[in-house]
């Protein structure tokens, strides 16, 4: 009997490494479903997360392209009025050329109006000293002579003559 009992034994060992090896099993397959459920879970959430995460990006890339339209239209605003501003610009410059050329054009014009101005001045002294000396050179020549009015011949009264 000692034979059966030590196959007993070995079988009995057997069946009871056998049925841990099958707890193992089941609790590793227990695991793995669990595993498996959480990971599809978390897929699902993952999935739902990129759906939405992609529906922001869709929505961002359409405010993108309507921000990108405006930009582009305002940047052509933007160079016409550049070209409306440098326009502008080559305008103001030609008038302020031209008003530095009538500053100019003025201010010799004052210059000259001053020039001749002084020049009447000086030959309007010169001629009153001119007509001081003829006056003072013939006042005594006046003051010898005696006048008296001469009767006129058709009888009219003479008026009185005026000397300066």
């Amino acid at each position: 009997m000692e034979p059966l009992t030590e196959e007993n034994k070995k079988l009995q060992e057997a069946l009871n490494l056998s049925e841990k090896s099958i707890k193992r099993a089941q609790r590793e397959r227990g695991l793995a479903e669990s595993n498996s459920r959480d990971l599809e879970h978390q897929n699902g959430v993952l999935s739902e997360q990129l759906t939405a995460t992609s529906e922001q990006l869709k929505k961002k890339s359409e405010q993108l392209a309507i921000v990108s339209e405006e930009l582009k239209n305002m940047s052509e605003q933007l160079g016409k009025k550049t070209g409306e501003l440098k326009s502008k610009s080559a305008q103001l410059d030609q008038k302020c050329k031209q008003f530095e050329n009538v500053s100019k054009r003025k201010s010799d014009y004052c210059h000259k109006a001053r020039a001749q101005f002084d020049v009447l001045v000086q030959e309007a002294k010169v001629q009153k000293d001119n007509f001081n000396t003829v006056t003072a050179a013939i006042k005594p020549v006046l003051d010898y002579v005696d006048i008296e009015p001469v009767p006129r011949p058709d009888g009219r009264q003479q008026g009185s003559d005026i000397i300066i």
